[in-house]
């Protein structure tokens, strides 16, 4: 299921929604436990607080990022900035989580995304958050680069049909 493009100028935003058959505690676990964060999304440090750090490190290709904790509300609410280029405004990503019985409604969303950056970011969750319910049963899983380059394809014509 693809996310949700919503434009708005030159700033955008993307929102997915998922359903796991996992109990919350378990999905919040893969989004904030940094050796579970590393089974589907990069190698993480995290301060588990409001104005804590948090650090994720992609491997291939390289690409740092040192952002803060902007909300921590376990087990249903993790947030944090995403710092862009220098004097821009950070995106904001946020995991907000709640349970329904057995399972866990998943909503992420990502603010404050440039324009020409969003479809390769839709991507990226796209493709990442495919991976992340294996991980919340601790399953690794490797990025799949080509999965992930012709969702940006299809990201880039949902973008220019929105525009």
């Amino acid at each position: 299921m693809h996310g949700q493009i919503i434009a708005d100028g030159d700033r955008c935003q993307v929102r997915f929604e998922r359903l796991y058959y996992k109990p919350i505690e378990k999905v919040f676990a893969a989004l904030t436990v940094p050796e579970r964060l590393a089974a589907w999304l990069g190698a993480v440090e995290i301060e588990p607080r409001a104005g804590g750090r948090f650090v994720l490190v992609f491997a291939d290709p390289p690409y740092r990022l040192e952002g803060e904790v902007s909300a921590y509300q376990s087990p249903a609410l993790f947030e944090f900035t995403w710092p862009e280029k220098p004097g821009a405004t950070p995106s904001l990503v946020r995991f907000a989580l709640t349970a329904e019985g057995p399972a866990t409604r998943l909503v992420l969303t990502q603010t404050f995304i440039a324009k020409g950056d969003l479809p390769g970011v839709a991507a990226g969750w796209h493709e990442h958050l495919e991976r992340l319910e294996l991980a919340v049963d601790g399953v690794t899983t490797r990025w799949n680069r080509e999965r992930e380059t012709m969702l940006a394809a299809e990201y880039r014509t949902m973008v220019a049909t929105a525009s």
